[in-house]
């Protein structure tokens, strides 16, 4: 009991000194456009995680996850209280019902709801883009859906697959 309270403490100093090393490389990432401290912060994920690599720390590894899903949480939640529904989520897309029953509506909408996400300070380095916009979709999971796509009444004619969407 008393070697995992010594551990705790001490995983907790250590995710102290890498959120001051990530807070410290974000800033000069964003400021000054150092490609260093951007590598830095596009792998601190992988080598706290991989076994393989000097920096994992299991204690550390599990914080991480956690504080992980408490922030895809927390963003799935500020979509609902936007307006979007939920469809699907992992953490690598989201797939949200506009509610709009045109392109251009939902498009828009989805234009709102990005800049909107953006603003919070939290969610400022997230890179969220739309890819589809679908008319119609049924989805069981990531790889069984089917839909038909909606496109721009314009453009109707020249777009085969790539198009703004609202997902």
């Amino acid at each position: 009991m008393g070697d995992e309270l010594d551990e705790t403490v001490v995983s907790r100093a250590a995710f102290g000194i890498v959120k001051s090393m990530a807070d410290y490389c974000s800033k000069d990432a964003i400021n000054l456009d150092n490609i260093f401290a951007d590598r830095i912060l596009a792998n601190l994920h992988r080598w706290i995680c991989d076994e393989e690599s000097k920096f994992y720390d299991p204690i550390l590894h599990k914080m991480l996850n956690i504080l992980m899903k408490r922030f895809y949480r927390y963003l799935l939640q500020k979509l609902k209280s936007l307006g979007a529904r939920i469809v699907y989520a992992s953490q690598s897309k989201i797939i949200i019902g506009t509610g709009k029953y045109s392109f251009s509506e939902a498009e828009n909408y989805s234009t709102f709801v990005l800049r909107t996400l953006v603003s919070y300070p939290l969610f400022q380095q997230l890179n969220l883009r739309p890819q589809k916009c679908f008319k119609i979709l049924l989805i069981k999971d990531n790889l069984n859906y089917g839909g038909i796509l909606a496109i721009d009444e314009e453009q109707e004619e020249g777009v085969k697959f790539f198009l703004k969407i609202c997902v």
